[in-house]
């Protein structure tokens, strides 16, 4: 779905970019994204009445997000692209964290308290109206892989004098760890959905 496909004409309400804030701070949260809610709707109470793809666009860079619509289909549905933002037909705002595979989802709404349900993917889909993926605008650094990475050093295990080099030389397969560590991170940080 795209931005055009979706109705532009609803308005930002108090409640709703309430709702929104929290679901980005949530996220944010779970991707180790430094976001506050409270931050989110300070610094944007120019948001409330406009339409709400172009609303929650701005926002979502404010909180280290970007902002990408989903079909509210099955297929959007799936444990490669959780967690997912729902806006239900009702109006309320949902974070879906987890799917069995089968019919359950878990699902986190936010009022004035955040709670998880757990519901059926199969009454729960007429009942969802949008669907949005957030993500980390930037890579984030694991410590654990900067960690395994340091210990590499250039001609570590070198020959010494004149003895002939083995044909994979503990320099290069440290090389190749290294390599492949560097290109895992990449990986998971760079995935897009």
């Amino acid at each position: 779905m795209k931005e055009r496909d979706m109705p532009q004409a609803e308005p930002m309400t108090d409640d709703a970019l309430a709702q929104w804030a929290q679901a980005f701070g949530f996220i944010a949260t779970r991707y180790r994204v430094a976001c506050s809610p409270g931050a989110l709707l300070a610094g944007a109470p120019w948001l409330k009445g406009k339409p709400m793809v172009p609303a929650l666009t701005q926002l979502a860079p404010r909180g280290g997000l970007s902002f990408q619509l989903l079909t509210a289909s099955q297929q959007s549905i799936n444990s490669w692209r959780l967690p997912v933002v729902v806006a239900l037909n009702d109006g309320r705002v949902g974070v879906i964290e987890h799917f069995d595979g089968d019919d359950t989802l878990e699902v986190s709404f936010f009022d004035d308290q955040t709670y998880t349900n757990r519901l059926s993917m199969t009454a729960m889909l007429p009942a969802i109206r949008h669907v949005i993926a957030l993500r980390p605008l930037a890579a984030l650094k694991d410590s654990r892989v900067d960690a395994y990475i340091s210990k590499y050093r250039p001609g570590l295990a070198l020959p010494a004098g004149n003895a002939r080099p083995a044909p994979l030389q503990l320099g290069d397969a440290r090389r190749a760890v290294y390599q492949r560590a560097v290109a895992l991170r990449d990986c998971l940080f760079h995935a897009g959905v």
